[in-house]
């Protein structure tokens, strides 16, 4: 039960980096972080679509903070995932 709040609250957060990755105000500390938390939770629940969704947020939340928003792909892709992380974090929470 903790780790699926733990998790939720994780998300929450991830989105939360994501989003402040793509205005640029916040280090890369942060940004590496998340993103290696990303891609590890990802890659150990390997198997299933959403854990390939994280580790693809971490790759772009990467490539947002090195490149920025240069087009409209990773603006549309980046909304995409934190819809997803807020919609994951959401049912975590009202869960059981």
């Amino acid at each position: 039960m903790f780790i699926i709040k733990f998790l939720g609250l994780m998300d929450f957060l991830a989105c939360l980096v994501l989003g402040l990755t793509m205005i640029g105000v916040i280090p890369f500390r942060i940004v590496f972080a998340f993103a290696l938390y990303l891609f590890v939770k990802g890659y150990v629940f390997k198997g299933d679509f959403l854990s390939f969704v994280d580790m693809l947020a971490a790759f772009v939340m990467l490539i947002i903070y090195f490149v920025g928003i240069a087009s409209g792909f990773f603006v549309t892709l980046s909304i995409i995932i934190i819809l997803l992380f807020l919609y994951k974090s959401f049912f975590s929470f009202v869960t059981i």
